[in-house]
């Protein structure tokens, strides 16, 4: 009988445990975020309003009702715009599409990536090595590369020869380029790309190098830059340690 109703008070200790449910206090005011280079703050009303901002030009704050249903904060239910968030006692989080979005109590949430200082100082050995793309800026937007299906971004330099590979992305299309002649001034790399076809025309580029060691290539296209970041690779062909 004693080891039935230890039995029996585990599983139910258990089961308490597995469900958890949140109170209402614990995720009203204010949450941040930051969707691929556009910051987002969530407020959500002890009333059960919330208001999503997304700082965006043009983009007008959306509105709607939340609940709770155990650890799960359901925004706008039964609508078709309905959105779950999972509430882990210190985030809020959601995948849509495959992209994750967390919310954060911290304001510097919604600051997203932020690049490190570009070196001035940079000599051309400091530039040397093989690179290999990890985000892309573009259009007020950072993502990772394959958010845009790009496939890989790889620049090798050396001396003051660049070398460079494109592959998939409606950004560059295919490319493969090699040994161009670049230019260093001021820490900059800076270097013109051939047109590629009778429709395009030559393009200018420049590669900086970051006081976190991160590379960055840049160049502009119809009146946009964009910023394609770069983590070493090293010889067995892994991203480098920091």
């Amino acid at each position: 009988m004693k080891k039935k109703f230890a039995f029996l008070l585990m599983a139910a200790l258990t089961a308490a445990t597995a469900f958890t449910v949140v109170a209402a206090e614990e995720v009203t005011g204010e949450w941040y975020a930051n969707f691929y280079g556009i910051p987002a703050t969530l407020t959500l009303d002890e009333s059960g309003e919330y208001t999503m901002t997304m700082e965006m030009e043009g983009e007008e704050a959306d509105t709607g009702s939340w609940e709770l249903d155990g650890e799960s904060l359901i925004m706008d239910k039964g609508e078709e715009k309905e959105l779950t968030l999972t509430y882990d006692g210190e985030t809020l989080y959601t995948e849509m599409d495959g992209m994750e979005m967390i919310f954060s109590r911290d304001p510097e949430a919604a600051a997203g990536f932020v690049p490190a200082e570009i070196r001035t100082d940079a000599a051309i050995e400091d530039f040397a090595g093989k690179w290999t793309g990890t985000q892309v800026s573009a259009l007020g937007m950072t993502a990772p590369l394959e958010m845009i299906e790009m496939e890989k971004a790889e620049v090798e330099i050396k001396d003051n020869l660049i070398t460079f590979t494109m592959a998939g992305g409606f950004l560059f299309g295919e490319w493969e380029i090699s040994d161009i002649e670049a230019e260093l001034k001021d820490g900059t790399l800076s270097f013109v790309v051939p047109a590629q076809d009778e429709y395009s025309e030559d393009s200018e580029w420049s590669i900086r190098l970051h006081e976190d060691g991160m590379l960055s290539l840049s160049t502009t296209a119809m009146d946009e830059e964009i910023v394609i970041y770069m983590e070493a690779i090293s010889e067995d062909g892994e991203e480098a340690a920091e």
